[in-house]
């Protein structure tokens, strides 16, 4: 089962704002510890990926502090 953040994270059809707050979401589960593995097995990084390309600026920005966390050790 997929977390539902991820789901919406990675939705095309998805409006910026819940995308965004997703996105917050997984980087901060991420951040803390809580999900990373899980997070990098669901291909959190090609979310993080595709999140760069973003037109908006904030997806962008926390798809590449997304990318950050998942070079992480």
């Amino acid at each position: 089962m997929r977390f539902v953040f991820v789901q919406i994270a990675e939705d095309e059809n998805v409006e910026v704002d819940p995308k965004f707050r997703a996105l917050v979401a997984v980087g901060s589960l991420m951040l803390e510890g809580l999900v990373r593995k899980t997070a990098l097995d669901f291909d959190v990084v090609n979310i993080a990926k595709a999140a760069k390309g973003s037109k908006e600026a904030k997806i962008a920005e926390v798809g590449s502090d997304i990318e950050l966390l998942t070079k992480q050790s």
